[in-house]
């Protein structure tokens, strides 16, 4: 994923929730180091790990980035069909996906604009989520909010995210049921 703090805070917020059951799904985050947070820098650690740690063939990997004003996204969306890895693209950026926890709206034509308008809301409802902005129903209503949304294109329409796919996707993963061994 692009992100290096958000995203990562995000997803184990999931697993704290157990809406990703840990002992069904192990969730491996590869957020960006040093500042490389590019679709193209993404792609490549994504690359290393599926070298270093040579997953199953069936194992899923998903490739979590933004639109923001990135030049290699495109070329990172391709390579990362290539290798038959999913992708959730958030236009313009991760915030968005968490402003769809409590809003229909999505507000943000930047991802400046998105960050502080993410802020703003999450600061407007204080008191109600207890510095909680990520509960099970919220993960919910944005699931939906967000496939209202979905254009069905690898990138989103402005102001909305697909991260819906891949939430759905380790939902999907928890809820199988346990093989004999």
């Amino acid at each position: 994923m692009e992100g290096e703090v958000e995203e990562p805070s995000y997803f184990r917020r999931l697993e704290q929730l157990d809406i990703i059951d840990e002992r069904r799904v192990r969730l491996i985050v590869l957020p960006p180091q040093h500042g490389e947070s590019s679709p193209r820098a993404a792609v490549e650690r994504m690359e290393q790990f599926v070298t270093d740690a040579r997953p199953r063939p069936f194992d899923p990997c998903w490739l979590v980035v933004d639109v923001d004003r990135h030049k290699t996204l495109h070329e990172a969306l391709t390579d990362a069909r290539g290798r038959s890895w999913q992708v959730a693209v958030s236009h313009p950026c991760f915030e968005v996906w968490l402003q769809l926890h409590h809003t229909d709206e999505p507000q943000g034509e930047t991802s400046g604009d998105a960050k502080r308008a993410w802020r703003a809301l999450r600061e407007s409802l204080r008191n109600e989520l207890r510095d909680q902005p990520v509960t099970t129903e919220s993960v919910r209503r944005a699931t939906v909010r967000s496939e209202a949304r979905d254009n069905g294109h690898d990138v989103p329409l402005v102001c909305a995210s697909h991260v819906h796919r891949l939430v759905k996707d380790l939902i999907r993963s928890t809820e199988q049921p346990l093989t004999k061994s």
